[in-house]
């Protein structure tokens, strides 16, 4: 950054004797070359370099300013954190003990130190302007025409408006209610009270008596009760299905000694034409048409 020469001047009067010495000698030339061999940089690069170096000292920038002053350059954010570490190593620290010792320039041996990374604050991004929020309007209220009045013309009669029917009136509204049917009583069957046989002598009874015992209501007697007794059957016999009959096997007589007649071919009226041929004449031989025949003397 290029500065005016009076603020330049201004700046080097009220620096102190060390920081006018290290600006003055010579031995800053060759730190810079160190550098420019180091990190392979462009000579317009060093040159810019030295100038926020003077700036640094002259306390015309601050210290915060001096990273996104080499990122503005085209120096990346690595390149940039070592070459800080170098400067503060090789610049910035000597010069400040010589400064509180009260000596010359801190820079006069000009050589290049191994170079010892330092973590440095990046460089904050510009705050974006803050936008304006477009305000939400409510919609526009709908506005509906009146409904036109009726017109009536002269000599014209108004009909009457329509009679408007009378509601209907409430009937009370009837539940059926389902009644349950009459439960019937059931009586239960009374069981016929057991009969008890008299006891029969085991013996062989020849004479049968007519009077028949007294039985219970719904009983019958064993002789009044007929039993059928099917016959025998002799179950008829199948009938085939008429699609599944075969007809009757007819018995043929096979001679061995007849000699059966030898095939004849088929006799036609007329005579079978033979197929026509089509006769297609060979290709004319010109000499060097064909490679493989010989050529024609």
């Amino acid at each position: 950054m290029s500065r005016p020469q009076e603020q330049l001047l201004a700046a080097y009067d009220a620096a102190p004797k060390a920081i006018q010495d290290t600006l003055s000698d010579g031995a800053g030339i060759d730190f810079m070359v160190g550098l420019q061999t180091r990190y392979g940089l462009h000579i317009d690069t060093v040159g810019s370099i030295t100038e926020l170096i003077r700036d640094m000292l002259l306390g015309l920038m601050k210290p915060d300013d001096f990273i996104g002053a080499l990122q503005t350059l085209g120096i990346d954010t690595p390149t940039a954190t070592r070459l800080v570490a170098d400067l503060n190593k090789e610049v910035f620290m000597p010069l400040r003990d010589a400064i509180m010792t009260g000596g010359g320039s801190a820079m006069t041996d000009g050589s290049v130190r191994v170079p010892i990374s330092l973590t440095t604050v990046p460089v904050a991004a510009a705050t974006p302007a803050p936008q304006q929020s477009t305000p939400v309007l409510p919609p526009p209220a709908l506005e509906y025409a009146a409904a036109p009045s009726p017109v009536t013309l002269p000599g014209s009669s108004v009909p009457a408006p329509m009679p408007v029917p009378a509601p209907a009136p409430e009937v009370a509204r009837q539940i059926p209610v389902i009644s349950e049917p009459p439960v019937a009583e059931v009586t239960p069957p009374i069981a016929p009270a057991p009969v008890s046989a008299p006891a029969v002598p085991l013996q062989v009874q020849h004479t049968v008596s007519t009077v028949q015992p007294a039985s219970p209501i719904g009983w019958q007697s064993a002789a009044s009760v007929h039993v059928y007794i099917p016959h025998p059957q002799t179950p008829p016999a199948p009938v085939p299905h008429p699609a599944i009959m075969q007809p009757e096997a007819v018995p043929q007589t096979v001679s061995y000694t007849e000699v059966p007649p030898a095939p004849q071919p088929p006799v036609f009226s007329a005579p079978i034409p033979p197929p026509q041929i089509a006769t297609v004449p060979p290709p004319s031989r010109l000499p060097g048409s064909d490679p493989y025949r010989e050529p024609i003397a």
